[in-house]
C-alpha cells in the first residue's frame, strides 16, 4: 500500500486514528508516494483529497480504511525547547529583506522575486502582512530611537514573523526597545545594546 504527498516537510501516518509511522521528508509526486510499511492488506489507493485524506480500499472489497496523513509539528528551530518550541513564525511567509542598516528605509517591492526589501522598522512594523520572514544582507548595528514600543495590537496581522540575523552580525542599539501583542514571533542571531552610558546590566529589549 502506498501513499501520496507531494508537500515537504515532517508527516505522520495514521490509520483510523491510530499513528502507523514517520517520515522525515515526502517529496515523491501523486501516485509514487512513501509506503506503509506496517500494513501488509495489498490495497489499491484513490487519492480523494490530495495530500490530507485518502480512502484505502482493501483487496479483498469487504471493508474500507481511511488513512490521513497529517503534517507533524515542526520545531522553530532544531534546538529549540520549551513553551515555544513549536512555534512556526514567519514560515511560509514572504521573504523581507533588511538591506541597510538605517532604521526606517521606504519598502521596496520585487515583483520577480516576490519579495520586500528597506529598513528593519518598516519589514517587522510598518509591512502588514499575514507572515513574513525578514532576513539581513547587511551586517552592522542599526539604531533605534529611543524609547521604541512597537504594539501590534494596532496591526491586521499581530503575528507568524521570523527574524534571523544568520550569518550576519546585527546589533540593535537603544535605551529602550518593548514589542507588545506580537504572537507566533521567532527571533535568532541578534544582539541588543543598551546605549544608556549608566545602564550597565540593564536591559534594551523587553
Amino acid at each position: 500500500m502506498k501513499l501520496n504527498s507531494t508537500r515537504k516537510g515532517y508527516y505522520e501516518v495514521h490509520v483510523d486514528g491510530k499513528k502507523q509511522s514517520k517520515h522525515t521528508s515526502v517529496t515523491e509526486v501523486i501516485a509514487k508516494g512513501f509506503e506503509l510499511k506496517s500494513n501488509n492488506l495489498g490495497a489499491e489507493v484513490r487519492v480523494k483529497q490530495p495530500d490530507l485524506l485518502i480512502d484505502v480500499e482493501l483487496s479483498d472489497n469487504t471493508d474500507t480504511t481511511t488513512v490521513t496523513v497529517v503534517q507533524a509539528e515542526v520545531k522553530a528551530f532544531p534546538t529549540a525547547i520549551g513553551a515555544g518550541a513549536y512555534s512556526v513564525g514567519g514560515r511560509g511567509g514572504k521573504i523581507c529583506y533588511v538591506d541597510t542598516l538605517t532604521w526606517d528605509t521606504a519598502i521596496v517591492y520585487d515583483a520577480s522575486t516576490d519579495s520586500y526589501s528597506g529598513g528593519f522598522y518598516n519589514m517587522f512594523y510598518e509591512l502588514d502582512i499575514p507572515a513574513k520572514q525578514i532576513r539581513f544582507l547587511v551586517s552592522g548595528t542599526i539604531v533605534v530611537p529611543s524609547y521604541t514600543i512597537l504594539d501590534f495590537s494596532k496591526k491586521t496581522n499581530n503575528a507568524n514573523i521570523t527574524v534571523s540575523g544568520h550569518d550576519t552580525n546585527i546589533v540593535f542599539e537603544t535605551s529602550y526597545f518593548q514589542i507588545r501583542d506580537l504572537s507566533n514571533f521567532i527571533l535568532r542571531f541578534c544582539s541588543f545594546y543598551n546605549d544608556q552610558v549608566n545602564a550597565i546590566g540593564a536591559d534594551a529589549y523587553k
